[in-house]
């Protein structure tokens, strides 16, 4: 876990970025007799440099999937999952992917929108019933789904800190409430619509609606017609123990 970026942090995240884009762009003036992923020679490549960028930036352990053609072609680990037990990282190994999960609920939610069930340009508040966006100066009808989606609802609360394994969690409704480990409720702080301001606590709203238009538990929606389908067995919204035995730990 990060505790805070300094230039060290920065540096790491931007050449892991570099890593990311080494991943999936290969230079073909290097790989011109065998322009694939799959090449002896970027094979040979990654295995020397991951290896070498995580102790550069003090990272146990990462893990790589190549795509090429619209298929995963290779999956692989690098480093520890666990560094005091010396457990190694695998391709069935879980980590916590923190905010890009948003992505996969606004998959979730453009399902329904294909479905008819949500209409993008319509207020989130015509969908809710067991929470309600406080009142303030600025209108709670302009808060839409879409918007919702693209951080343009003028909504407050970036993000959140967690909880430890051991807490109980509140409900959506006590979270967005306020009852959510530090940030406060979640509210409208700017006219929707006017300002890209990232907000967590706007997703938030996004998982009860969620709830609220199809009857089922966030995570079991998510679950059935979303992870399931893509083939992602082994993801889940829900932390259980199976979760955490396949998973890899946070490291200081």
């Amino acid at each position: 876990m990060i505790k805070k970026i300094d230039k060290k942090t920065s540096n790491y995240l931007s050449n892991f970025l570099c890593l990311v884009a080494s991943i999936l762009i290969i230079n073909q003036s290097t790989y011109a007799q065998t322009p694939t992923f799959t090449s002896v020679e970027y094979l040979s490549e990654l295995d020397e440099k991951i290896p070498a960028w995580l102790e550069e930036f003090i990272v146990p352990g990462a893990a790589i999937a190549l795509i090429e053609n619209g298929k995963v072609i290779l999956q692989k680990g690098y480093g520890c999952a666990d560094a005091k037990n010396n457990v190694i990282i695998n391709s069935k190994t879980g980590f916590n992917i923190g905010s890009i999960s948003k992505t996969v609920t606004a998959w979730g939610v453009m399902k329904l929108v294909e479905e008819g069930k949500i209409e993008l340009d319509c207020p989130a508040e015509k969908y809710l019933t067991r929470w309600h966006l406080p009142e303030t100066e600025y209108d709670v009808n302009k808060v839409t789904i879409r918007r919702l989606l693209s951080h343009t609802a003028g909504l407050s609360l970036p993000g959140y800190p967690g909880w430890s394994p051991n807490d109980t969690l509140p409900t959506i409704e006590q979270s967005l409430s306020g009852k959510n480990n530090g940030p406060g409720g979640v509210r409208l702080i700017m006219e929707p619509g006017t300002k890209w301001e990232y907000s967590g606590g706007g997703f938030t709203i996004l998982q009860l609606i969620i709830e609220e238009v199809t009857g089922q538990k966030f995570a079991d929606y998510m679950k059935t017609e979303i992870l399931n389908p893509l083939g992602m067995i082994n993801s889940s919204y829900t932390i259980d123990d199976k979760i955490l035995s396949a998973s890899s730990l946070e490291h200081n």
